[in-house]
This record gives structure tokens, C-alpha cells and sequence, in this order.
């Protein structure tokens, strides 16, 4: 397969200035390299303040990056400015988390769904753009007479289709899903999932889904990295990462989620202990450190590489050998 998106040494820091003699640096992305393949689901989890989000908005040009490359199409997206930059964005779209709040409540889902076609597309007729709109709201399960109303009058769910109606009007090729789901109800979750398959089927979109939830990753993903505290610290194809989980973080993760599966329930248990980390104070060696009952002095004073310990099986820890 051919890789869509290929980041390298992806890497943002942001400059936190207290007063005026100190500043600090947290490094919320720090060296993540990995592929998307054309046409796959590459999933992105870790918790809260792993750096997933950040990567995808740095990924996007939302946010400058620090060093790297992000390869889309064989261009680097870090390098384009202007029109250039204007004319990829086109091929990529971004679905938020919270639905409540990725909406302009003041206007109709007409100038909601509408506001890229202006932007990418700006020589359509009125007439044009209104059928482009209720066309892409019917293919996302809600109806063409939508378009008068505003976003409060919607559901949840609602407002969520809205949104992925809005990433998917101008036909792009790549979408980044950050946490899509985990505002919404389970039963509404489900449904909102099986929409994201049907559309990547039909119109044949590759997604980058961020999430927290191993379960919704499982169901989903075709490939899985895993971040903690800015790193990438396991990369590995989604049958392979649950039934082989090597890193101690992505192990812990899948503790905590209850399963059915007889081959995983005698799984010893991996805890964590703690919090994360300060990002702009991690700790030496391993950033997982500190939470690992698995680390020794090596770990605490080496950063482990990113090696291939099997085909397609990535992890950085000095437990797991090369």
C-alpha cells in the first residue's frame, strides 16, 4: 500500500513565559514519526495531554511546527505557505470533539456546512452550493430541509453529522478524526462509527482517529500508535497490538478495558501508578518512568529508541528486545 500522509520527526513545543525571567518549554509533540497508509484507519491513542491532538493540529498547519515533515502526496505540508498551502488544505478536513462547541450556534447549518465551499471553492453559483449542502446532508443521515435550522435544535448526534457533513463537502481525500465520539451517548457513539465506515467506503477517505477509548479504536482502526507525554512509544497493526501488547503503557491501557476475549482475560494486569508527568519537566530516560513498575536505572536514565522488534511491530523500551 501507499502511504497517504508520512510524518517525520514530527516535533512542537510550545514557549510558556512566567514573568519576565522565566520561561518554559513543553514538548507536547516531540520526534513522532509514523505513516498512513492510502485508504486505512490509523488510530492515535493515549491520555489526556499525550500529545495526540497537538499532532494532529500541527499536522494541519493550525499549529507551526517546531522541526519535522509531513509528507502528504509527496509534499511537505511544512513547507507550503499561501495558496499552495490553501490548495492541500483542501484535500484534508478535521472532525472535532465536541459538537456543542465546533459550531457557530448563531448561524443556519446552510453557512455551517457552506463556509468551505466559499473558501475552496468560491466561484459556485448559489444554487450550486445549496444542492452541493443538502446532497452531503442527506449522505450523512440527516435531511436536505436542515439547512434553515440551527445548531441548537439538533441532538448531540445531530450536531456531530453536521460537523462531518462540514469536513466532507469539498470531497477530501484525508480526515482527522480527534475524538469524534466521546462526547456522545454509547448507543449514539455506535451509530456516529458505522457512519464514519459507510462514508470512508463510499467516497474511499483515509482517516487519522484520535481517541482515548481502546474499544472504539479496536473497532475501527486498522493500525494503532500509541503516545505518552509527546512520544510515540508502540506502533503495531490492530489485531497485533491486542493480542501482543509488548510496551508497559500500552499494556496498561488494555487493562483497563473489560473483555470477553478468553485469550485475554488470564493477561496479567498492568496498573498505573500516579500521574503523567509535567510536560515541560519529563522526567530522564523514559518518559514512562516514573508510572512503570517494569523500570530500572537504564530506563531511568536512557530514552529508549523506537526500534522493530517484528514486521510492522514498532515499541521504544529497554524491556522489549530488538
Amino acid at each position: 500500500m501507499t502511504a497517504l500522509l508520512s510524518l517525520r520527526d514530527v516535533t512542537k513545543y510550545f514557549e510558556i513565559k512566567r514573568g519576565v525571567f522565566e520561561r518554559r518549554v513543553v514538548k507536547a509533540v516531540d520526534g513522532v514519526s509514523f505513516d498512513v497508509e492510502e485508504g486505512q484507519t490509523v488510530g492515535l491513542v493515549g491520555e489526556s495531554g499525550s500529545g495526540k491532538s497537538t499532532l494532529a493540529l500541527t499536522v494541519l498547519r493550525l499549529y507551526e511546527p517546531t522541526r519535522g515533515q509531513a509528507i502528504f502526496e509527496g509534499v511537505n505540508l511544512f513547507e507550503l505557505k499561501g495558496r499552495e498551502l490553501t490548495r492541500v488544505r483542501r484535500k484534508m478536513g478535521i472532525v472535532f470533539q465536541d459538537p456543542y462547541l465546533s459550531l457557530n450556534p448563531v448561524k443556519r447549518v446552510r453557512d455551517i456546512v457552506g463556509l468551505p465551499l466559499k473558501v475552496h471553492m468560491p466561484s459556485l453559483s448559489f444554487e450550486e452550493r445549496e444542492s452541493m449542502i443538502r446532497e452531503m446532508l442527506e449522505q450523512v443521515g440527516l435531511r436536505a430541509a436542515d439547512v434553515e435550522r440551527f445548531p441548537h435544535e439538533f441532538s448531540g448526534g445531530q450536531r456531530q453529522r453536521i460537523a462531518i457533513a462540514r469536513a466532507l463537502i469539498v470531497k477530501p481525500k484525508f480526515l482527522i478524526l480527534d475524538e469524534p465520539t466521546s462526547a456522545l451517548d454509547l448507543s449514539v457513539q455506535a451509530k456516529i462509527l458505522n457512519l464514519l465506515l459507510d462514508l470512508q467506503r463510499e467516497f474511499g477517505l483515509t482517516y487519522l482517529f484520535i481517541t482515548h477509548d481502546m474499544n472504539v479504536i479496536k473497532h475501527i482502526s486498522d493500525r494503532i500508535n500509541v503516545m505518552y507525554l509527546g512520544k510515540l512509544v508502540e506502533s503495531a497493526d490492530t489485531e497485533e497490538l491486542f493480542e501482543r501488547p509488548l510496551h508497559p503503557y500500552t499494556r496498561a491501557l488494555l487493562s483497563s478495558v473489560p473483555t470477553l476475549d478468553p485469550r485475554q482475560r488470564g493477561r496479567k494486569k498492568m496498573l498505573l501508578r500516579g500521574d503523567p508527568p509535567d510536560p515541560a519537566n519529563p522526567p530522564p530516560g523514559c518518559r514512562f518512568s516514573s508510572r512503570c513498575p517494569l523500570a530500572d536505572d537504564l530506563c531511568r536514565r536512557e530514552e529508549p529508541p523506537l526500534v522493530q522488534v517484528e514486521p510492522g511491530h514498532w515499541v521504544a523500551c529497554h524491556k522489549v528486545g530488538g
